[in-house]
């Protein structure tokens, strides 16, 4: 076995210290705050199994599809799921779009928080509030009567509006303030 000359073993030995000084000046990142004592964030585990009990009371398809956001809607340190449906096609989404399913997180399951259809995405999480819930945005387009538009869903203090049709248009105020988009 040959051996490395004593230079470039030496050189090799300090390099990660050499290199820990190299970076950016940016400030570190803060630490995030402590969950409150008795709070639990549910596992996503724990959301597929809520999510297949909660299809199976509505009756819904077993071989249904969706994609899955989390995001803490409420502001309780736990991640909430949003739900955007796919198929089967007739069941969950038609030709005005498709189904979001909201699920509200506790410490070990999730219940609904709303079932809204049909909307088109994107979604957006905007920084407003209802009743302590972040509003939603979604996108309807594809009905006879209504032109395509973004609409803000508002929690109502037990759940999000089942209709989006009957909620008020977003103007430009969904491109200025703060928003999360989902499900591009």
């Amino acid at each position: 076995m040959k051996r490395l000359p004593r230079p470039l073993l030496l050189l090799l030995l300090a390099l990660p210290a050499l290199l820990a000084g190299c970076g950016h000046d940016a400030p570190p990142t803060p630490p995030m705050p402590p969950t409150p004592a008795g709070i639990i964030d549910p596992s996503d585990a724990q959301l597929r199994a809520s999510l297949t009990q909660h299809l199976q009371e509505i009756q819904a398809p077993a071989a249904s599809t969706y994609d899955i956001k989390r995001f803490d809607l409420n502001n309780d340190r736990r991640r909430d799921a949003l739900i955007l449906m796919k198929t089967p096609y007739g069941f969950w989404c038609g030709k005005h779009g498709c189904t979001l399913l909201v699920m509200q997180a506790h410490n070990d399951h999730f219940t609904s928080a709303g079932i809204i259809r049909p909307l088109r995405a994107p979604v957006h999480i905007l920084s407003s509030t209802s009743h302590g819930w972040k509003d939603l945005s979604v996108r309807l387009s594809g009905h006879e009567t209504t032109n395509t538009q973004n609409v803000r869903l508002k929690f109502d203090g037990k759940s999000y509006a089942g209709n989006p049709y009957s909620a008020p248009t977003l103007g430009e105020e969904l491109f200025t303030g703060a928003s999360v988009m989902l499900f591009q």
